[in-house]
């Protein structure tokens, strides 16, 4: 079977790019709130509650979109969909790692913790010098495994042990991002498959409210008791309601839209906003030294609208730029 035929109908869900912008501004505004060290609670308590799901959310959000995965038969099927994985993610994660090298040195004297240079090889094993990259090398190695092991039979087995292997890693706090995220892009592919009874599920004022409840009451353990295990609830819950929202807000409005937009291109927005980020923080928090909150919001506004206009009109222009930056191959 080509790796282009699969049971399931294509077929494009606004709300999924919708989720995706909501997603991004949440990446963009969790990074900004870090880029001041604050030490100030309320802060805090916000980066807690955008950490218990935001990444969960785009693991599931990428395994939703990868369900052809799950019909691929012969090996020269599964290589031509490894290699293609490969250049959409390794490309610009080693390509912007290694660029980063140089932006690493020039602000090591303001750097809380300076990077360590005689650990440069350790990109190899996914710690970047952009460490927001561990995304891109995390999403390759879960996609080989679910390329090479995930068929529609083993779907439930590979569901339940990604499950257990995820409870784990929050439990024993692994250093390795796989085995927790694992579960979140197997369980994307699983709702592709019946999305239109999960959607029904999603919209409907009970479930709605047990998932708010979920979401809450572990976000307050996580903060009150620090048990990184209930992360397992705030991520489950915090995606259910994202996609709630999303499937609530529609298409239509010019909020919607906007959200659209960004969800687009929100793996553009993934990769450049961080070297935005830390160019505006040494400008306005450590040589200007305005007040923190001001440094956020400049850090949230540019990180995020910036890399759009980068992309949109240099980017995605440049051939050699879209490969190796966004790892898109096609013209």
């Amino acid at each position: 079977m080509s790796d282009s035929i699969s049971p399931v109908p294509r077929r494009h869900y606004a709300e999924i790019d919708l989720c995706r912008g909501i997603g991004i501004l949440l990446v963009v505004l969790g990074h900004a709130l870090k880029q001041t060290s604050t030490d100030d609670p309320t802060l805090n308590g916000i980066i807690s509650v955008i950490y218990s799901f935001h990444m969960p959310l785009f693991f599931l959000l990428s395994g939703f979109v990868a369900v052809k995965m799950l019909y691929l038969q012969t090996m020269s099927d599964k290589l031509r969909q490894l290699r293609a994985r490969a250049v959409r993610l390794l490309i610009p994660y080693f390509f912007v790692g290694i660029l980063y090298f140089p932006l690493k040195f020039v602000l090591s004297r303001y750097a809380v913790k300076p990077y360590d240079f005689s650990t440069a090889w350790r990109i190899l094993l996914g710690e970047n010098p952009n460490t927001t990259l561990w995304f891109l090398y995390a999403l390759f190695w879960i996609s080989a495994i679910c390329i090479f092991l995930l068929n529609p039979k083993t779907l439930p087995f590979l569901l339940a042990a990604s499950g257990v292997l995820s409870l784990a890693s929050y439990y024993w706090d692994w250093s390795w991002n796989v085995p927790r995220y694992l579960f979140f892009f197997v369980l994307g592919i699983a709702i592709r498959l019946s999305y239109d009874a999960v959607r029904r599920l999603l919209l409907h004022p009970l479930f709605l409210l047990l998932m708010g409840i979920g979401f809450v009451g572990g976000n307050v353990v996580l903060l009150w008791k620090g048990w990184t295990i209930v992360t397992m609830l705030t991520a489950l819950c915090g995606s259910a309601l994202c996609f709630a929202i999303s499937c609530a807000l529609g298409e239509t409005s010019a909020v919607s839209k906007s959200l659209i937009h960004l969800g687009a291109y929100s793996m553009d927005i993934y990769i450049l906003s961080d070297p935005v980020q830390t160019v505006v923080r040494l400008l306005f928090w450590n040589i200007l030294q305005w007040n923190a909150l001001a440094c956020i919001a400049i850090c949230f506004v540019l990180g995020a609208l910036l890399p759009l206009v980068i992309s949109q009109w240099i980017v995605r222009r440049v051939r050699w730029m879209k490969l190796c930056i966004l790892g898109i191959l096609k013209s």
